[in-house]
């Protein structure tokens, strides 16, 4: 199973001061992953969420999760895309100013 994670994404975790507790984490991911791709085709339960979900992602993305957050935007009531200008999918790393920021604008709003 590949983590999905390109590797100059990789590199940049390295370098930064949550890549220990990562390490740690990468069993849970695998399960993650096979949990997440066990959803492919079957969004049902989701529909019935109503809460306001914000779908963050970077110019930067992979088409594939660009995908699939257009799919959930298309799919799930009350969702909201943000891009975050010059972000891949490790924007939590490389850009976490503009991700709060992004999170705290989306939290304002009713």
């Amino acid at each position: 199973m590949c983590i999905r994670v390109p590797a100059v994404g990789i590199e940049a975790l390295r370098q930064s001061a949550m890549w220990p507790e990562m390490v740690a984490l990468v069993p849970t991911w695998v399960r993650e992953l096979r949990v997440i791709d066990s959803l492919v085709g079957n969004l049902d339960g989701f529909k019935t969420i109503d809460q306001r979900t914000l779908l963050l992602l970077g110019s930067n993305t992979p088409a594939h999760h660009v995908d699939a957050a257009r799919f959930l935007d298309e799919n799930l009531p009350r969702t909201m895309i943000e891009w975050v200008d010059g972000a891949d999918h490790l924007a939590m790393v490389t850009h976490p100013i503009d991700m709060a920021n992004a999170i705290a604008a989306f939290l304002r709003q009713r």
